[in-house]
């Protein structure tokens, strides 16, 4: 999970470094920990939810 420019919260579930699934726009933490919890239990995803700072940028190339 992570803050995103424009101060939302947004959260990833990654395999290594390909993302599985994306959710955005959630206006606190609190509910984007909740709906990345919720997708990691519909899929039986074992994962450890990690808030990230600075904001995770795109890779380039």
């Amino acid at each position: 999970m992570y803050q995103t420019p424009l101060g939302g919260w947004a959260w990833r579930i990654l395999l290594g470094s390909e993302d599985l699934m994306r959710g955005a726009g959630y206006a606190n933490v609190a509910d984007a920990r909740a709906e990345c919890q919720e997708m990691l239990n519909d899929h039986a995803i074992e994962a450890e939810i990690v808030v990230q700072f600075p904001v995770p940028q795109a890779p380039h190339g």
